[in-house]
C-alpha cells in the first residue's frame, strides 16, 4: 500500500462521514430535537431582557 492508496482511503472514508451527517441532519427523528435547539437564541435573549427588566426595576 503507497501513499496514494492511503489517500484514497481517506477520501472514501471521510465522504461515507459526509454522508452520514446529511442523512443524520435530514432526518425525520432529528426534526423535533433541531425545532427545540432553533429556539433557544430566541429564550436566551427574552431571559437576558427579563433580567435587565429586573434589574432596572430594582434601582
Amino acid at each position: 500500500m503507497d501513499q496514494n492508496d492511503l489517500r484514497v482511503v481517506i477520501t472514501v472514508v471521510s465522504f461515507i462521514a459526509f454522508l452520514a451527517i446529511v442523512i443524520w441532519a435530514f432526518s425525520r427523528k432529528s426534526k423535533p430535537d433541531f425545532d427545540v435547539a432553533s429556539r433557544i437564541p430566541f429564550e436566551t435573549l427574552d431571559q437576558a431582557k427579563q433580567d435587565e427588566a429586573r434589574e432596572a426595576s430594582q434601582k
